[in-house]
C-alpha cells in the first residue's frame, strides 16, 4: 500500500494510467484531506478570467 498526498489537479488520468501499467489489475482510492493556497508559479501560470 502507497499513501500520499497529492494535489487533485495531478490525478486527472491517474486511474487510467494505474490500469495501463499494471495490466489492469490495480486500484486506488482518494479522499479530500483539505485545502491549500495556489502556490504562485501556478497561480501565476492560470489564463487570467
Amino acid at each position: 500500500m502507497i499513501t500520499a498526498t497529492v494535489p487533485l489537479a495531478e490525478l486527472f488520468g491517474y486511474a487510467s494510467r494505474l490500469r495501463s501499467r499494471t495490466q489492469g489489475r490495480g486500484t486506488f482510492t482518494s479522499r479530500a484531506t483539505g485545502y491549500a493556497p495556489v502556490p504562485s508559479g501556478v497561480l501565476n501560470a492560470m489564463p487570467a478570467r
